[in-house]
């Protein structure tokens, strides 16, 4: 199967798709190896990192969510190319992710997701 590639969006939302996880412990694991924090600090009344328009790029994967709660983490499928299968983008994936953020995720928890992230 090959990806087509391209999204139609208004100006209040980011549509996404992309090979990665979502939610749960691999979520937290790769937060905390891009250096990320949703948290809210309350003296300074903002988040040390935000989802502008429902998204933070890391390093090597980019976060989507919103209200600051990343539900996915992936890479964006036109990083991979055209001419390429659902399987191989999710093995670049877990090599990608393993070699530069130390993070083992097994290939049966990489998946294809889709969906749109409000800006506000």
């Amino acid at each position: 199967m090959k990806a087509r590639i391209g999204f139609v969006s208004n100006s209040s939302s980011s549509s996404f798709c992309i090979i990665g996880v979502d939610g749960g412990k691999f979520i937290k694991q790769l937060i905390k190896a891009e250096g990320k924090d949703y948290e809210y600090n309350e003296k300074k009344d903002e988040y040390k990192d935000s989802l502008d328009y429902g998204t933070d790029e890391g390093r090597v994967v980019t976060f989507y969510g919103s209200d600051n709660e990343p539900s996915y983490a992936g890479i964006n499928i036109e990083s991979f190319g055209e001419d390429i299968t659902i399987k191989e983008m999710k093995n670049q994936f877990m090599k990608k992710v393993k070699k530069q953020l130390k993070i083992d995720i097994p290939l049966e928890k990489i998946k294809l997701h889709t969906g749109e992230c409000s800006s506000g």
